[in-house]
């Protein structure tokens, strides 16, 4: 990722994705697995392979690691293409759609005891 000719600086830069002063920021600890993972789904549009792609984080809401790097990240971005929740937005989204599906619910009941603290 530091390397001009890499393959990460090559996808970057093609994507028109991120603002020209943000590559610094990208490589540092709090963004650079971020970017890593938007990088993958850029690269795929970028051979063809796929024609769109959204880079999703699901975070707890009590992790004030990952609530600083979504903001981090989300200010180095000049366009969308990724989207950041926490588990318990997910998954009360979740449990509006499922409705009173019976094996929705209990993906959800299982999700919930797994993710969320009671």
């Amino acid at each position: 990722m530091f390397d001009e000719a890499s393959h990460y600086l090559r996808v970057t830069r093609a994507s028109g994705l991120y603002k020209d002063d943000a590559l610094d920021a990208l490589r540092t600890l709090p963004l650079k697995q971020l970017w890593r993972n938007h990088l993958l789904g850029e690269a795929m549009i970028q051979a063809g392979d796929i024609d769109v792609f959204t880079s999703l984080l699901v975070h707890p809401a009590g992790n004030p690691h990952c609530a600083s790097a979504r903001l981090g990240y989300q200010a180095m971005l000049r366009a969308g293409g990724f989207v950041a929740v926490t588990y318990e937005e997910h998954l009360a989204r979740c449990a509006a759609l499922a409705g009173d599906n019976v094996a929705a619910g209990g993906w959800l009941r299982y999700l919930q005891q797994r993710y969320l603290l009671p």
